[in-house]
């Protein structure tokens, strides 16, 4: 044996080299992350947090409760003890108070009092009113205040406007149509009169004025009427936007029910998705929590979001919650420009191992070029150069024992993968990435009926037997028909046509090898039948449309696979034939693409278990053949007399339909189609046809 050459190890010198210059640097830019990660955007939106919660706490409670003093005064002041004159006198203290508090407060879009008789005072600002609200009640051109008062019961109720200018002179409007309302049916009215104090109502949409806000009412001592005032949540809009925690970032403030009493808009592409859902979720989980303020992080729309909630002092009685969502990019933004300076020490640090690496690579160039073109005719899968690479560097050495070992390694891979699919796969590209192309392709699923009953009652040894050979003779029907196994799923094959080699006609080949395997699987099942065995009944899905096809898996792992939907719209649509006792089906997209070169009979059209949108699901009846007119011409009389019970079916003809599946099941017993409509047939003509029925039969379980 010759004595190999005294080999230094290349990588000692270059690695130590490395270590000193990265080793630094990678530990800083750890630390670096590690802190502003974990710590820098959870501080920062919580201290914006709790400073925008101090202010919204403060804004609340002075301006709700200055309202609630302000009406409490009003109904300890007597001024509505006699409801008569309120009602009546222009100059009644009571409403002249209403008109004033109109004025002095401009986010209050309107004042009013509910008595205890129905009566109702309504007092408000004709320029805090929607434009077509002025309108509808008729207030003239030259009016500043419109005072609304209901009064009298049943057919002797009156509804009144009047309308005040700008001195307080009444002015005539458009007579007002009456409305029914009745203040004491109003949750404002009731919840204040039940509590007996001051109380504030969920956030709605105010009917006048417009806008969003809430109604802050309180209850005269002796209960006789309740003071009112809508309160507009424009300011307190303002003030959130205001106080934004970053330019993109959602701020909501609502009640424990999920009411919002004000939020900003969402202005910016990074926070796009239900933003304000979630925000609104996570109050009611707060509520539910007692008030326990939470930090919770999710992506939305490929953008990391961070949103902390937490509770409000509480506003007469109504616990308020605030909710803080921002973009994690953002709130990191300010360490953004020190990892910019760290990523360029970095690219300096590597550039310097850079050259120190090249004066050692230029020490492997030859024997690494040796290697490379070794590697290369493994590419073109030529494995006759089986000289070796002499190297005193030890890991060169290693590197062509691992080519060696590779090449015996690759012409082993060739037994388990089709030939062409290794060669495509190593010559392509794309063969080492992640992904793949998008390409039409044709995608057959089989499975076994009844599996797992049979493989109960087999010992396992000679279930792999069995299930060994079932597998290697629709395998091979598959590879013949020019299809590529794209897995096995323990009883079931997924097979593609198209990929990885281009075939025009990949429709029609998957059609002709499901039928094939059909009929592989009955010479199999008549085989084992006659030997007292358990059979093995296949079951076919086919389905053509767009898909990727390509790599997928992770970087140390690839699948040379097809994503999308064709393959589980073949799965669900392969699933249908236990339904309709039939062993192979196809969507509409395979029976349209080889209409011409197959006898088809459209089975149903279905929304399947897990999906959305309707299919057609087709049956292939057999292969065209000009040796097989005759026996084809008898098939498409039967093809035709179905299509026109499938018709009667769909018009909602049910009795005429049922006759017909009856007549086509009298003629093939074992027709799983027929069996199945006439099913159906029946329980219709007991149970009805739905008045929405369209022939469209929805599954809800796979």
């Amino acid at each position: 044996m010759m004595r190999r050459p005294f080999a230094i190890p290349f990588g000692v010198g270059l690695l130590c080299l490395l270590a000193v210059i990265l080793l630094p640097l990678v530990g800083t830019l750890l630390g670096i992350g590690r802190y502003t990660s974990s710590q820098l955007e959870q501080a920062v939106l919580a201290a914006r947090s709790q400073a925008l919660e101090s202010t919204i706490s403060t804004l609340a409670d002075q301006g709700f409760q200055r309202f609630a003093n302000t009406q409490q005064a009003l109904a300890d002041s007597g001024v509505y003890a006699d409801a008569a004159a309120v009602m009546t006198r222009h100059d009644a203290p009571g409403r002249l108070a209403l008109v004033n508090m109109l004025k002095r407060h401009p986010n209050m879009a309107a004042g009013y009092v509910g008595f205890g008789d129905g009566g109702f005072l309504y007092a408000a600002q004709l320029d805090r009113l929607a434009d077509v609200r002025r309108q509808e009640i008729g207030a003239p051109q030259n009016a500043v205040t419109g005072i609304r008062t209901i009064e009298g019961d049943g057919d002797g109720r009156v509804d009144r406007w009047a309308f005040l200018d700008a001195n307080g002179a009444e002015v005539v409007g458009t007579p007002w149509h009456p409305q029914d309302y009745d203040p004491r049916e109003r949750s404002w009215f009731t919840e204040a009169l039940g509590s007996g104090r001051p109380v504030i109502t969920e956030p709605y949409t105010f009917a006048g004025a417009g806008g969003i806000g809430v109604t802050i009412a309180t209850p005269l001592p002796d209960g006789s009427a309740v003071i009112g005032a809508d309160l507009t949540l424009a300011a307190v809009s303002r003030l959130l936007v205001a106080h934004k925690v970053t330019p993109s970032s959602l701020i909501v403030v609502a009640t424990d029910s999920g009411g919002v009493l004000a939020r900003t808009d969402l202005q910016s592409a990074s926070m796009r998705g239900d933003v304000v859902g979630w925000a609104l979720a996570e109050v009611r989980a707060l509520a539910g929590r007692g008030g326990e303020a939470a930090t919770v992080t999710r992506s939305m729309a490929g953008t990391e979001i961070r949103l902390e909630a937490r509770a409000l002092a509480p506003a007469l009685g109504r616990r308020l919650y605030l909710a803080v969502a921002a973009p994690v990019a953002e709130l990191t933004a300010e360490t953004g420009a020190l990892i910019r300076r760290s990523a360029i020490v970095a690219a300096v640090a590597v550039l310097l191992a850079l050259a120190g690496g090249a004066f050692a690579a230029r020490q492997m160039s030859a024997p690494l070029s040796r290697i490379a073109n070794k590697t290369d005719h493994f590419r073109r899968l030529d494995f006759s150069d089986a000289s070796r690479v002499a190297s005193r560097v030890s890991e060169i050495d290693r590197l062509d024992q691992a080519v060696e070992q590779m090449r015996g390694g690759l012409e082993q891979f060739g037994r388990y993968v089709p030939r062409q699919l290794v060669q495509r796969v190593i010559e392509s590209p794309a063969g080492a990435v992640i992904g793949g192309a998008r390409q039409p392709v044709t995608v057959l699923i089989t499975d076994i009926a009844g599996f797992s009953q049979t493989a109960e009652a087999m010992e396992p040894e000679q279930l792999v037997e069995r299930l060994s050979k079932y597998l290697e003779s629709l395998g091979g029907v598959v590879m013949d028909h020019g299809g590529t196994i794209d897995k096995y799923i323990g009883d079931s094959i997924m097979a593609i046509w198209n990929a990885p080699s281009d075939d025009a006609d990949h429709v029609g080949r998957a059609c002709r090898a499901a039928l094939a395997a059909a009929h592989a699987s009955e010479r199999l099942e008549s085989k084992w039948t006659q030997r007292g065995r358990a059979v093995f009944r296949t079951r076919c899905g086919l389905h053509t449309g767009m898909a990727i096809v390509g790599n997928i898996g992770s970087l140390d792992r690839m699948n040379y696979t097809v994503v999308g939907a064709v393959p589980n719209v073949a799965s669900r649509i392969e699933a249908l034939n236990k339904v309709y006792g039939t062993q192979i089906l196809a969507s509409g997209q395979v029976a349209e693409a080889a209409r011409d070169a197959f006898i088809w009979r459209e089975v149903d059209m279905v929304v399947p278990a897990g999906m959305t949108r309707m299919l057609q699901v087709y049956e292939p009846m057999a292969a065209r053949s000009p040796e097989a007119a005759a026996d084809q011409a008898l098939i498409e009389a039967f093809v035709e007399r179905w299509r026109v019970a499938l018709a009667a079916y769909r018009r909602g003809d049910v009795a005429v339909a049922g006759e017909a599946f009856r007549a086509l099941a009298a003629e093939d017993p074992n027709d799983g189609p027929c069996r199945t409509f006439v099913a159906r047939c029946e329980m219709l003509l007991k149970d009805g046809v739905p008045d929405d029925w369209d022939g469209v039969t929805v599954f809800r379980e796979k």
